[in-house]
């Protein structure tokens, strides 16, 4: 997000003392941050921490504690260098709490550089692939095991709704948020129809019982990908880890052939399977529409967020072909 939440420093500050026992010296919002959450970087006598803030519908996926659970068992086992998850705050015993109506979740500061800023050189590629088979390898105990994966059920539901507010616009909208609703209406058939091809899929793809389930991050994209200081790769962002098909991680990098290539080292011969890769870009495709749409129509953020989505969502649609 662009713009600070409406929490004073201080109370933040008083915070994180009850809860993470840390005794802050500095906290610097982040803009821009996450496109779900408000970001901070805080610095305290025991070290530096990111600091992640969200609300409901701010975002489609939800972050969860049984999540973050499994995340911090995957990175006990695979190595917490590479997976960088949430810290378990002290005073509640949680990773997930909250700061003045905000899920909060506190995770260590890493120096780098996300793939979506600096890109990857092919060694890294290669050695992302390899990290995203040893992440699929993973098998927790049952009671670690992340959610299981819902496909695209959020962003049908929340569509449902957009759908409404469409219909009966609200008189105190802005020009920007003019702006969302005109482009949704452009593309309102074409997210019908998504949604209907989705759900013939979705159908199919319940039916199937042979697919098999793995521990998924959910979204390793370039935004969540971070090169360190030694080169290295790590995946941040574990918000919302899944018990899925391995297509819901790989539908983001099928089509990079060193990734792949690092992939089959360590997973060994891969079938993709066509009808989970095109419900997932389905599903990824109505949940942009929806994220974006949904928060500035039926969320109250800054105009410069408003614009900010406006231009996110329209650059999506262009590059997917939906509106030229």
């Amino acid at each position: 997000m662009l713009t600070e939440p409406a929490i004073g420093h201080d109370l933040i500050h008083q915070a994180l003392q009850r809860l993470y026992y840390l005794d802050v010296h500095a906290l610097r919002f982040l803009s821009p941050g996450g496109e779900c959450s408000w970001s901070y970087k805080v610095e305290a006598a025991q070290g530096s921490y990111f600091l992640k803030l969200s609300q409901t519908r701010v975002c489609g996926d939800q972050i969860s504690e049984r999540g973050l659970v499994a995340a911090d068992s995957l990175a006990e086992t695979l190595g917490q260098h590479q997976i960088i998850t949430a810290l378990r705050a002290p005073a509640t015993r949680q990773f997930l709490n909250s700061i003045e109506g905000y899920t909060a979740v506190v995770i260590p500061f890493v120096d780098g550089q996300s793939q979506h800023e600096g890109g990857l050189t092919a060694e890294q590629r290669f050695q992302l692939g390899e990290l995203i088979a040893h992440i699929h390898q993973y098998v927790p105990d049952m009671t670690l095991l992340p959610p299981h994966d819902t496909l695209a059920r959020n962003g049908v539901q929340g569509w449902q709704q957009l759908s409404i507010a469409l219909d009966q616009p609200s008189p105190e909208w802005t020009p920007i948020q003019q702006q969302m609703a005109d482009l949704l209406r452009a593309v309102r058939g074409e997210t019908e129809r998504l949604i209907a091809e989705y759900a013939a899929l979705e159908q199919v793809i319940r039916a199937d019982r042979r697919i098999p389930l793995m521990f998924c991050h959910g979204d390793p994209s370039a935004g969540n990908v971070l090169v360190q200081p030694d080169g290295t790769i790590a995946l941040i962002d574990w918000d919302s880890p899944v018990w899925g098909p391995p297509e819901h991680d790989l539908f983001h990098l099928k089509d990079d052939a060193e990734v792949m290539a690092g992939y089959r080292r360590v997973a060994g011969v891969v079938y993709l399977n066509e009808t989970l890769l095109k419900a997932y870009q389905y599903a990824w495709d109505i949940g942009e529409i929806v994220d974006y749409g949904f928060r500035t129509l039926l969320t109250t953020q800054s105009e410069a967020q408003y614009a900010h989505d406006v231009q996110e969502l329209g650059s999506h649609l262009r590059d997917t072909g939906l509106i030229i």
